[in-house]
């Protein structure tokens, strides 16, 4: 197009295409034409088939300016036959060409690395570039925000408590259970042949509250019982004995009910299956090592913290 022509005439170059395509495809004006036994019927304006076959029926097409005067397309632009895109798209003021791609069988970042690998030794023609962006950059969002979601809910969780216990040692072997459950995800998705991707990290967050709960239960019963009077490994073990079969009823509950989802058994149960593997895994392995590992740190903690008050006690009667 001849952009200083179509200025001098009172024009623009968007106007001058709008009224090419008007005349080429045409222009819907209503649909509110009442035909008999037709609804609905739509009226489109356009030139006549055979004023828009030929280049000259395209160079003849009027141009219209505000005045009312009227230019043949020619007097603006040169027509000629091209190879371009139907459909331009830009994206930050850059044409942007997108290749839509699936993936089945595999896990969606598996995919998007061995693209990646094959994308660094490619190299593209100048001022090009290629970029993988779409579901990736969601997930990469996405999974960053949850990371974080779960790190500010485990300081808090820390800091209640803290303040609940009277102790910055206790929350630590209440949380040890956080690591334990860790284990069996891990072992879970290796068994369900999964990934790690979304749902497994909601299962994660839903998992942590149920096993710390768990842990809460156990340590709580045991710190009430050494108030009596009780040694510490007395009261562990009493704790244990007693609080198991809560433990245990919780954990096959919750199991009970995802099974139905890890196993798949309902139309689009397969996308969340990686949940409940994870929550399943988690809860069987979280289970079996609280009532192992809890108490044998919270003895230790125990121990240590009775023998700085003997030394103390010694250091005053000197």
């Amino acid at each position: 197009m001849d952009r200083i022509k179509i200025a001098s005439s009172g024009l623009s170059t968007e106007e001058v295409a709008r009224q090419v395509v008007a005349a080429v495809e045409g222009t819907e004006l209503s649909k509110d034409m009442k035909v008999s036994n037709k609804k609905d019927v739509a009226i489109n304006i356009r030139y006549k088939q055979d004023s828009r076959i030929t280049f000259e029926n395209i160079e003849d097409i009027q141009i219209v300016n505000s005045n009312g005067n009227r230019f043949p397309l020619r007097e603006f632009a040169v027509v000629k036959m091209a190879k371009g895109p139907n459909l331009v798209t830009r994206e930050n003021l850059t044409n942007v060409l997108e290749i839509l791609g699936y993936t089945r069988g595999r896990a969606f970042n598996k995919v998007t690395g061995d693209i990646g690998e094959i994308l660094k030794n490619y190299q593209t023609p100048q001022g090009y570039s290629v970029i993988l962006s779409g579901e990736k950059d969601d997930m990469k969002e996405s999974l960053g925000k949850l990371l974080i979601g779960l790190t500010i809910a485990i300081v808090f969780v820390y800091l209640i408590l803290v303040s609940q216990f009277r102790s910055f040692l206790h929350p630590f072997t209440i949380m040890l259970a956080i690591p334990l459950e860790i284990i069996g995800v891990v072992i879970g998705l290796l068994i369900g042949g999964k990934y790690l991707s979304m749902p497994t990290m909601l299962g994660i967050i839903l998992l942590t509250g149920i096993v710390v709960n768990d842990s809460i239960h156990l340590l709580d019963f045991a710190i009430e019982e050494k108030k009596k009077g009780k040694g510490a490994k007395e009261s562990i073990l009493e704790a244990a004995h007693l609080r198991y079969r809560a433990i245990i009823m919780t954990t096959v509950s919750t199991i009970a009910g995802m099974l139905p989802l890890a196993l798949e058994l309902a139309v689009g149960a397969e996308k969340y299956s990686s949940l409940a593997i994870a929550v399943i895994g988690g809860l069987i392995s979280s289970t079996l090592l609280l009532l192992f590992i809890v108490p044998v740190v919270y003895t230790l903690f125990e121990d240590i913290k009775d023998k700085k008050k003997v030394k103390k006690k010694i250091e005053i009667t000197i």
